[in-house]
């Protein structure tokens, strides 16, 4: 890294002195990756380069015709990540790549492209949004996701970890298909705070698993207190109480 930044300056020389408009440094380590079902060119900014230095992002289809597009929403943007997500004419069923370029007010560079990715081989798949719902000895666990629109809904199931707060012991069961629910007994014992986390198994080729979402942590009531409030409240709903005189 020392070294690179010692020659630096002279590579910025270099590049300027060059016939016609003056160049930048070429952003550096361009790479195509993909994060919770959706894919982001992330680059680093060129040595040397001033810092009024903004970046221009363009991607190509591996089908033809290979012309390359620009992607509008991150013409000149200052940030050094941009989504190639829902593009327009964009296919996911053939590979694509993305280029980025640096430009100043007096000079730019030469453009920088990353490899390839095939999209439905190489995504990487998000973890679940669990919602819950206590039944008086079942809890009842979906798992919900919010994909990119143009995805086509990707087969998947999750797996999900329960566990009582504050113990190291987690039961997890059997993974369950996306649009079906968890069922999980309640023990007439079972009550205080307790935990849920799930991760997505995604399917396309080899299966790609997902990391553990962040874990939900919840107050259980005792199935049988459950039942006796419930209970309470369905004799209170059919015998209202008489005003006293």
């Amino acid at each position: 890294m020392t070294g690179a930044r010692r020659w630096a300056p002279l590579l910025l020389c270099l590049l300027q002195s060059a016939p016609g408009r003056p160049l930048l440094a070429p952003p550096q380590n361009v790479t195509l990756l993909s994060r919770d079902f959706s894919v982001y060119l992330t680059w680093l900014p060129g040595p040397g380069n001033p810092q009024n230095v903004t970046y221009f992002v363009a991607y190509q289809s591996f089908a033809p015709p290979r012309r390359w597009r620009r992607v509008k929403k991150c013409a000149g943007t200052k940030e050094l990540v941009c989504s190639l997500m829902c593009l327009e004419k964009q296919d996911l069923c053939n590979k694509f790549k993305g280029r980025v370029q640096a430009v100043s007010p007096s000079a730019r560079s030469p453009w920088v492209e990353s490899k390839f990715m095939d999209y439905f081989f190489e995504v990487e798949p998000a973890p679940p949004v669990l919602v819950f719902n206590q039944t008086e000895e079942i809890l009842i666990v979906n798992a919900t996701y919010q994909l990119p629109h143009c995805l086509p809904q990707p087969d998947m199931n999750y797996e999900v970890n329960f566990w009582k707060e504050g113990t190291k012991n987690k039961t997890r069961f059997p993974d369950t298909r996306h649009g079906q629910p968890v069922q999980i007994p309640l023990q007439p014992d079972t009550s205080g705070h307790h935990c849920l986390s799930a991760r997505t198994i995604y399917f396309f080729g080899n299966p790609k698993y997902s990391e553990f979402s962040e874990p939900t942590c919840f107050f259980l009531e005792a199935p049988e207190l459950l039942r006796t409030q419930t209970l309470r409240g369905n004799l209170s709903a059919r015998w209202p109480r008489v005003p006293a005189r």
